[in-house]
């Protein structure tokens, strides 16, 4: 799969997100005798950044709607303008 424009930088992004946030140095601050709801506090940041994470490639792997600039017509009008010489007919 070939990824083009802004989805290689997302996902470069992503990856390099998901390094710093299981990087050792950052999972000892969160490894402390702290429970949170019962739950100790190193498995909650784990699981919340499991899940942020999970959201980020959700958002860089949606597709987009590109624009066909490969056509010179205009846009498509005529529903438009029927509807506006409909209502000029009637008065």
């Amino acid at each position: 799969m070939k990824r083009t424009g802004r989805k290689k930088e997302w996902s470069i992004l992503a990856f390099c997100a998901f390094l710093v946030g299981v990087f050792p140095p950052i999972l000892f601050l969160f490894d402390k005798p702290v429970l949170i709801g019962g739950f100790p506090l190193s498995f909650l940041y784990l699981f919340g950044f499991w899940a942020v994470m999970i959201g980020f490639i959700a958002i860089g792997a949606r597709r987009r709607q590109v624009p066909d600039l490969a056509t010179d017509e205009a846009p498509n009008t005529t529903a438009v303008m029927d509807v506006n010489e409909r209502g000029r007919g009637n008065e």
